[in-house]
């Protein structure tokens, strides 16, 4: 069975959404707006029912179908963060009509500067903290945004990362994709490489179409005292 087959026998085998969420993510997709897949929303949906948590961040909302799709399985907060104006507007609208203005929030702005700003600098004190982050942001971008998601993620939440590898692009050798995708190419494995190697997270890739990432936040070290705990 090759990638493609895989991916529709997931695509078919994956529970339908609720209907109001259906027609959303028809509507999105008719528009041409980018809407997770079905293996990522049961990706979502999963660690929503394990983590249950109390708070979640989400870069890059999109027209609120995510948000929403996690809404759907947990009573949470959500702050969402989303760049496009148009695109945020109707998250807010698509968020009033289902009823759950008062758990969602979307930002329109560049998510970097949210991060920073969530972060509380540059010292760990003072920084929000999340139960689960759901990074579905420009992707040449998940390297920049790193730092920040670390400080804002609690010691063993989640930090679940979508297109991991652009439908296979970035397994490719960097000569093999098109001089204009090269860079976002590089950042990408730059991202992989260090979220697999850094010490700091425990983390796991899903290889579908593409591809997805699933990281626990370890406990920060604790700091070398010198002692010598030979006994």
């Amino acid at each position: 069975m090759n990638g493609t087959d895989t991916d529709t026998f997931i695509e078919w085998m994956s529970a339908a959404v609720p209907g109001s969420l259906g027609k959303l993510e028809k509507e999105a997709r008719a528009k041409g707006v980018p809407v997770i897949r079905k293996s990522a929303q049961s990706f979502l949906g999963f660690f929503c029912t394990l983590l249950k948590p109390d708070r979640i961040l989400e870069i890059g909302s999109g027209v609120g179908f995510s948000a929403l799709l996690m809404r759907n399985y947990v009573c949470c907060r959500i702050l969402g963060i989303e760049l496009d104006s148009d695109r945020a507007a109707e998250a807010e609208k698509n968020i009033r009509e289902a009823g759950f203005s008062d758990d969602i929030e979307i930002r329109c702005a560049d998510a970097a500067d949210v991060l920073r700003e969530l972060a509380g600098g540059e010292g760990q004190d003072g920084a929000e903290h999340f139960d689960l982050v759901f990074l579905d942001g420009p992707k040449g971008q998940y390297l920049q945004y790193l730092p920040y998601i670390e400080k804002l993620t609690r010691e063993g939440g989640v930090l679940a990362a979508d297109n991991l590898l652009k439908e296979g692009e970035i397994l490719r050798s960097r000569y093999a994709v098109t001089r204009r995708n090269r860079t976002i190419h590089r950042k990408m494995r730059e991202f992989i490489t260090e979220m697999t190697r850094s010490g700091r997270w425990q983390t796991m890739l899903i290889g579908d179409g593409d591809g997805m990432l699933a990281a626990v936040r370890k406990p920060d070290a604790a700091p070398d005292t010198g002692t010598d705990r030979t006994v």
